[in-house]
């Protein structure tokens, strides 16, 4: 089997994925096939267990956690998945894991839709700790003796509760309590959220600034084009052009700021503005806007 990284190519597929694998600018071994489902057969035929790294599979189970994290705090907080956001913190202790979620801090990036992601030890930086009693684990050990541990958990300073945090055991009221006689509480700082599993926090800063509402403004029109392109019966490939009017200061300045990239994105070979467009109108976060769009004479 070569070497070459494989795209699988069905019939007539094969000429644009071998000028996707060009514009990749690696060189790609296009294996074209009548059936589909024999493609993957066809193309893995022979294991190549060598190949395999234990390491890079390890990387990604945190990386996955992290972005399953950072998920679930976009849907609890209402964080609209095409809205870029200003960051996302990784705070941890655990070196494996903070070295993985640096050296593929990119895909984080793409997959959660933020400018930057950081690593961090210090919880304290972006939220407030707490810990409450672990009634289940301290009331059959304690007895008469934990209401009054309960009271003195509450009033913890924040380095007794760092040693918590990372495992060490402390005497509160005479007794010695260890990291699974607490709950652990998590308040975020104003402008973050926070979720924690394991050995890591994620915190995301929620910060939209007028240029980041901006380029989410942008990135909405592209997915509404595209579906505008896909209700029109317009092949993938088709260069397309597109006339748009509005009254919307931040309409305009989306498609202004961000023309390049809706362009690139959409297939677009003109973007014009026009004081009435007889196109479909459709709404942004109460901005309204009428797009139409039409196949290009060239390519």
């Amino acid at each position: 089997m070569s070497s070459k990284p494989v795209i699988l190519a069905v019939d007539d597929d094969t000429d644009l994925l071998a000028l996707m694998a060009r514009a990749l600018g690696a060189d790609y071994e296009v294996i074209t096939v009548s059936d589909p489902g024999s493609a993957i057969e066809k193309a893995f035929a022979e294991p190549r267990p060598d190949l395999i790294s234990s390491e890079l599979e390890k990387a990604m189970r945190w990386v996955r956690q992290v972005v399953t994290l950072g998920r679930s705090l976009r849907v609890a907080h209402g964080l609209k998945v095409r809205q870029p956001l200003p960051s996302l913190t990784v705070l941890t202790r655990d070196l494996e894991v903070a070295q993985a979620v640096t050296a593929h801090a990119w895909l984080i990036t793409e997959e959660l839709n933020v400018k930057e992601v950081l690593v961090g030890r210090d919880e304290t930086e972006l939220i407030d700790l707490h810990v409450k009693a672990n009634f289940k684990s301290l009331g059959p050990r304690l007895g008469a003796d934990v209401q009054m541990v309960a009271t003195a958990l509450g009033q913890l300073d924040g380095k007794s509760v760092q040693t918590l945090l990372e495992g060490a055991a402390i005497v509160v009221a005479g007794h010695e309590i260890g990291s699974d006689d607490v709950i652990m509480q998590r308040d975020p700082r104003a402008g973050m959220v926070v979720a924690a599993e394991g050995p890591l926090s994620v915190a995301i800063d929620t910060t939209v600034t007028p240029e980041l509402e901006i380029e989410g403004t942008a990135r909405e029109l592209i997915n509404r084009i595209q579906q505008i392109r896909r209700e029109s019966g317009l092949d993938v490939t088709d260069r397309i052009e597109v006339s748009w009017s509005s009254e919307s200061d931040r309409i305009a300045a989306a498609f202004e700021v961000h023309a390049g990239v809706i362009a690139a994105e959409v297939l677009a070979v003109i973007i014009s503005r026009g004081a009435e467009t007889d196109g479909t109108a459709i709404e942004i976060d109460g901005e309204s806007v009428s797009i139409a769009i039409s196949r290009a004479d060239h390519t």
